[in-house]
């Protein structure tokens, strides 16, 4: 029973904060408006234009991922106040990184329809397409309803099963580009993500076996 708690504990909050944070999700959608309209306005070739809007907009969702992957983690190795509203709000982090990364889609779609880009994999395809599955099944479950419907049990393994594929894709993603022979943008850029992904595994494989030796 203990580990089950653990794990529910490293997804999502069971009690989050009563107060919805609206300023987080309004610096949220306003920095997405500015990435797609900054692009837009930049590259004037409409192709170039959504490709970068849905390479940006990605890159703006990988940190608010992360933050709610290690929201625990930091407020177990730093406790602050700052941490301490990052643990307690990481069901609405969540929420911010699944709007931040449909948006991402509705660009990435929007360019590849004016593209025509058919390079991508099946493999690439099926994948990404089931990051969005676990992101949108996730977003719809990160309330207290569903967790009374589903039950403690189901609902914590959905939610862990869903952070540590999402982490997995864009782990692999940014793997990729670093091995790519012509990378789309300098390769220290993908070193860096991926560096940080794998980092962010270690801070909490790190901070579970520190709390159960506590």
């Amino acid at each position: 029973m203990k580990d089950h708690k653990m794990t529910i504990d490293t997804t999502l909050p069971l009690s989050p904060s009563r107060r919805m944070p609206w300023n987080l999700f309004i610096f949220v959608a306003l920095a997405c408006t500015t990435v797609v309209f900054g692009s837009l306005t930049i590259w004037t070739d409409p192709v170039e234009g959504w490709l970068h809007a849905a390479r940006y907009t990605a890159r703006l969702s990988f940190p608010i991922f992360l933050t709610a992957f290690l929201a625990s983690s930091l407020a177990y190795w730093l406790p602050s106040e700052t941490t301490r509203w990052l643990r307690a709000n990481r069901r609405y982090l969540g929420l911010s990184f699944a709007f931040a990364h449909f948006v991402h889609l509705g660009a990435l779609i929007t360019y590849l329809n004016l593209s025509g880009d058919n390079s991508r994999s099946l493999q690439t395809f099926l994948g990404g397409g089931g990051a969005y599955v676990m992101i949108a099944l996730m977003a719809l479950t990160s309330n207290n309803w569903s967790q009374r419907t589903l039950g403690p049990k189901a609902w914590g393994w959905l939610h862990w099963f869903g952070v540590y594929y999402i982490w997995f894709i864009f782990t692999f993603s940014y793997l990729g580009r670093v091995t790519k022979d012509v990378p789309q943008e300098p390769r220290i850029i993908y070193i860096t993500l991926f560096g940080l992904a794998v980092t962010a595994l270690l801070v909490r494989i790190a901070t579970r076996i520190a709390k159960r030796r506590a």
